[in-house]
């Protein structure tokens, strides 16, 4: 038993659709009939009208189960990569630390040749002891400042 509409009834059908998937932007076709209260056919046949008037531009999957506008506009948002790259070990600089640990390499071969002239004076021993000592806490700066900078190249 197919009960048939009035015109009013009609144009109110068409009004609501038109709204909800011109306005709001909704192209499923089950939800769009839950929101009317018609059945899928009729809500189809009544879309296609739509389009047929020029009231609505779009069209059809081809299972028929959404209706996608033509005019959809392109989001200024920026595109995500496509590709994922994976993780990246970079290069990093390591000229200063390199320059730390040189710097204490000398301070200790100074210190070192310093403690040999204890013999002329027994200050040149404790300036020579010192500077041996500050040259390797440098030096060992030197090294921590390296390791931390430059992973290790060949992970497999």
């Amino acid at each position: 038993m197919i009960i048939e509409k009035s015109s009013s009834e009609l144009f109110d059908l068409k009004t609501r659709l038109y709204q909800i998937v011109a306005e709001n932007k909704i192209s499923s076709l089950s939800m769009i009939c839950d929101m009317v209260g018609a059945e899928e056919e009729q809500t189809r046949s009544i879309i296609e009208e739509l389009v047929d008037e020029g009231t609505l531009e779009g069209s059809f999957t081809s299972d028929g189960q959404r209706f996608f506008l033509s005019e959809v506009k392109v989001s200024n948002a920026p595109l995500a990569p496509i590709k994922d790259e994976g993780y990246m070990i970079e290069k990093a600089d390591t000229r200063q630390g390199k320059m730390v640990l040189l710097t204490g390499l000398v301070m200790m071969i100074a210190g070192y040749i310093t403690r040999g002239f204890i013999s002329i004076s027994e200050i040149a021993g404790q300036v020579g002891t010192a500077l041996l000592m500050v040259g390797l806490v440098v030096l060992i700066i030197g090294w921590l400042m390296i390791t931390r900078a430059d992973p290790p190249s060949n992970i497999k």
